[in-house]
């Protein structure tokens, strides 16, 4: 396939040519990774563990406040329909 692609000095390039000369991806550095060594000690294991207890204890708290705050909500909603009625009834 011979296609061809007008460059922008005006020149045209075969683009198999082109696509030969052009890596597929991105290169990348030649670094090594560093890896942390994990060696857990029994301390370490039972401060994850509590900080994981506060923050179920936290998230406990926060959806007592969302159920109270729901309830109260559909009290609201559930007065106001009423005042809706008894509005509706007195316009008629």
């Amino acid at each position: 396939m011979d296609v061809e692609l007008a460059a922008s000095c005006g020149e045209k390039r075969n683009l198999e040519e082109t696509s030969e000369s052009l890596p597929l991806t991105p290169s990348k550095g030649a670094h090594a990774r560093k890896m942390i060594e994990q060696n857990p000690t029994a301390a370490d294991v039972l401060a994850a563990i509590q900080a994981l207890h506060v923050r179920f204890d936290n998230q406990e708290q926060k959806m007592a406040e969302f159920d109270t705050k729901m309830t109260q909500n559909a009290v609201m909603i559930a007065n106001i329909t009423k005042s809706i009625e008894f509005n509706a009834e007195g316009v008629k």
